[in-house]
């Protein structure tokens, strides 16, 4: 639903029901369902979660200082896409987060993230609730 949006993903799950209603589909005719209502071609997420090994595994892999921020480099270890969730906290306690979809991992193993900020950022974590991770040890930098 993330990587549909809202109205898209609901527009695709009603043309699957339309077309499925009261028969038997197998899962392979739900994702052509999906791919069809919502207008994209999901195969590669399809492939990935349901077809090929690998866990959901993120981790941050590099921090930059820039001149209005933090360029943050965050790497897909796992092969799974998962949503993107920063958390970064400047000296002050101030927090700002981050929030990309699971569709930057459609052609991309690392995606680079810009926390804009004036001020020292201290601590960047990577990750929310609901986002799965085997290895949350290697989803926080702090500054030396």
């Amino acid at each position: 639903k993330d990587l549909l949006g809202d109205s898209l993903f609901t527009k695709a799950l009603h043309y699957y029901m339309s077309q499925w209603n009261g028969k038997h589909p197998m899962p392979l005719d739900f994702f052509n369902c999906m791919n069809t209502g919502s207008g994209k071609n999901l195969n590669w997420f399809w492939k990935k979660w349901f077809f090929d090994s690998g866990v959901p595994d993120l981790s941050i892999k590099k921090v930059t200082r820039l001149p209005r921020g933090y360029a943050v480099i965050v790497e897909n270890k796992g092969n799974k896409p998962v949503p993107v969730d920063l958390v970064a906290t400047d000296a002050d306690g101030a927090e700002t987060r981050l929030h990309r979809s699971m569709a930057v991992w459609e052609k991309a193993g690392s995606v680079t993230l810009i926390v804009p900020s004036t001020k020292t950022i201290k601590k960047i974590k990577l990750g929310g609730t609901y986002v799965a991770d085997v290895n949350k040890k290697d989803n926080v930098w702090e500054a030396p």
